[in-house]
């Protein structure tokens, strides 16, 4: 299975809240990919979508997060740190086994009966 490259149609980007309390715009097929990661039984295509969703809208990590009031300013830079931290494991974090031998450790282990 070749890798899957997240692909994000322009008009999913979201627009910038103004004040970072407001929950991002959702859809329906957002809620139900986060249900279906939360359940354990999420498709592949639902797992990047969530994914893809918790990076640029609930973290609003490539935002911008400056505000005129510096409390909403922090406020902004601590929602964003999370999904700045997730890039940094996706893309930056050093790693000393490959990615798909600890994958099927993990699904051998959970399928392991007492």
């Amino acid at each position: 299975m070749g890798k899957r490259k997240l692909q994000i149609p322009n008009n999913a980007i979201p627009k910038q809240r103004v004040n970072p309390m407001d929950r991002p715009e959702y859809s329906e097929a957002d809620i139900q990919a986060l249900r279906a990661v939360a359940r354990g039984t999420a498709t592949a295509d639902q797992q990047i979508r969530m994914f893809d969703y918790m990076v640029n809208h609930i973290c609003d990590t490539y935002g911008q997060h400056w505000r005129v009031d510096p409390h909403m300013t922090n406020l902004c830079l601590g929602q964003a740190l999370p999904g700045q931290h997730m890039i940094f494991m996706l893309k930056h974090a050093p790693v000393t086994t490959d990615t798909a031998a600890t994958s099927i450790r993990a699904m051998e282990k959970r399928n392991e009966t007492p």
